[in-house]
């Protein structure tokens, strides 16, 4: 409540009366008064205060407390021009001393013109003395009345909706009030246009609605005073749609075909996975969907960032990522944003992006160890196999065997399976025959080298190529499809069910060293080979390898 300088203490709160249908709301009422302030607590009733403007059928609640001299005391009634009344509630003492408290409440209702004023009179009077006129604790017979304390009501002719206008996410809510000029809610009727904002409240009798946005578009949303017909604004909002259509990206979610995830040729990896730009070779990333559908536009655009490295054409709905920055050790996960109302959050959408240091990271943390890569035999070319990557199952359309993997770990081309060669551009090989010289023939391997392993014919001075893997990072850690140095006969199904027997090594993604490969296998091979044919093996294996060491740039 205000204070002022000028006028009595009085002390006056509005509330809604609870219980009465049809009332607006309870009016705040403020003092207006020329009598001073005394110090302390004594106070005498204001010569004239006034309640501000109320609307018709309104309910005010009117309390002020105040202390009367000893020769004085304070009675009350309404005056002749009172609306309807519900009593005075007085507490204050009957013999003329002290401080009381009074408090009535004042209903309107039935009132319908736009314009009325009430009045309360109160009176003040000499405390009589025992014997006197009007008996003791009476009134006396002749009251001096004081200034009525005047109730004003008024219909305003200004009405808004607010806010005027904003926007919402899609399948947000929004909420609009009704207020006049004095920013009273306004019970109100509401209207949209078009459809596509479903009420979440009802949309008659209340100051206020809140909508939720099932379609993006623009949106008109009307009020109509239920207080005054003739009084009626409306508001602007538009629903706002932000989707990032490619790459699904991580969490990844259900879908029908296994497509929209992977890419089912070169690089044959997932669509949110990139290779560091310094060592991607072939720059598949100008060819990985970025994709996003904002709606409407305006007030909606496209405003694409990234977390790490850069993006090309991030205003259009199609920008291309280019992952540099720092290279990272493995790999770097990278928050990709579109924002389709600028720099502010709302309606933000967000995927992740797999950054990885190289190729053969990437193969390695796609493909692990141990799963099959296919199967051999004529077949090994049709034979499909599977993993399970970002809790899915993902079927590759034909086997990866040793050399096809080299090529892919190098620079994701070459589809997974290669009949024969490996990359030699970039390389600088150096040859062994047996017996190998282990120690110095490995001396210094890198992540990245690559060592092959061949039968080389004395005879006819001639070599096959038999098997390649690559270096993880040291010489026991080797890394490759078809890797697992053991040879057998073989049976095993592929991911369509088709049943396949095959002599020869386990077509597994394997991690080993390039020492134990060459000896577990020519031991297997020439086990298998006397228990076939139950005579001692005089055939040739493998006897020979280069390591072809990756140049320095």
């Amino acid at each position: 409540m205000k204070r002022k300088t000028t006028g009595a203490w009085v002390v006056i709160a509005g509330c809604m009366l609870a219980g009465l249908a049809g009332f607006a709301r309870a009016a705040a009422l403020q003092e207006q008064t020329s009598k001073p302030v005394r110090p302390g607590s004594h106070h005498v009733l204001p010569e004239d205060f006034r309640a501000p403007n109320v609307e018709p059928n309104a309910v005010i609640l009117a309390h002020w407390k105040l202390h009367v001299p000893a020769a004085q005391r304070y009675y009350h009634r309404p005056n002749s021009q009172s609306p309807t009344w519900r009593g005075w509630i007085a507490a204050f003492p009957t013999n003329c001393a002290g401080t009381g408290t009074f408090s009535c409440i004042v209903t309107t209702n039935n009132i319908t013109e736009l314009n009325f004023q009430y009045g309360f009179r109160g009176y003040v009077d000499p405390c009589p003395v025992e014997g006197g006129a009007g008996g003791a604790g009476g009134p006396p017979s002749e009251p001096k009345p004081l200034p009525p304390w005047l109730v004003d009501g008024k219909t305003t002719n200004t009405y808004f909706v607010l806010p005027s206008y904003t926007n919402v996410c899609l399948n947000g809510q929004i909420t609009f009030w009704a207020r006049n000029e004095a920013n009273w809610a306004v019970p109100s009727t509401w209207t949209t246009t078009p459809a596509g904002l479903t009420p979440l409240t009802p949309t008659s009798g209340v100051a206020s609605v809140t909508y939720s946005a099932t379609e993006p578009g623009h949106y008109t949303v009307r009020g109509v005073s239920d207080w005054n017909p003739s009084l009626t604004d409306s508001a602007g909002v538009d629903a706002v749609s932000s989707q990032i259509l490619e790459p699904k990206g991580l969490p990844i979610f259900p879908l029908d075909a296994i497509g929209s995830d992977i890419f089912r040729a070169n690089p044959y990896c997932f669509k949110w996975q990139y290779v560091h730009v310094i060592n991607e070779r072939v720059p598949y990333h100008a060819t990985q969907p970025i994709e996003g559908l904002v709606k409407p536009i305006p007030p909606a655009a496209y405003n694409w960032s990234v977390s790490e490295g850069k993006l090309e054409d991030a205003v259009n709905s199609k920008p291309t990522y280019v992952p540099d920055g720092p290279i990272p050790n493995a790999k770097n996960m990278v928050d990709l944003s579109l924002r389709p109302l600028g720099a502010i959050l709302h309606c933000e959408k967000t995927r992740q992006l797999e950054v990885y240091r190289d190729h053969l990271e990437r193969d390695y943390q796609n493909f692990g160890k141990g799963i099959p890569c296919g199967a051999g035999g004529e077949s090994s070319v049709s034979a499909d196999w599977k993993f399970e990557r970002y809790d899915k199952v993902i079927r590759m359309p034909h086997s990866w065997n040793c050399f096809g993997s080299v090529w892919h770990a190098y620079d994701g081309t070459k589809g997974g399976y290669v009949s024969n060669g490996i990359p030699q551009e970039g390389f600088a090989a150096q040859k062994y025959d047996d017996p190998i010289p282990w120690e110095k023939a490995l001396k210094g391997i890198k992540r990245g080298d690559i060592v092959s392993f061949y039968t080389y014919y004395p005879d006819t001075n001639k070599e096959r190529m038999q098997h390649a893997h690559t270096c993880l990072g040291s010489s026991e850690q080797m890394y490759g499809a078809n890797n697992r140095p053991e040879f057998r006969l073989w049976w095993r199904q592929d991911s369509t069910g088709k049943g396949y027997w095959w002599s020869g090594t386990s077509w597994e993604w394997w991690v080993v060293s390039s020492k134990d490969y060459y000896e577990k296998l020519n031991a297997s091979h020439k086990k298998y080979m006397e228990d076939f044919f139950g005579e001692p093996y005089e055939g040739q294996l493998i006897n020979r390898i280069r390591v072809h060491r990756r140049k320095q740039p």
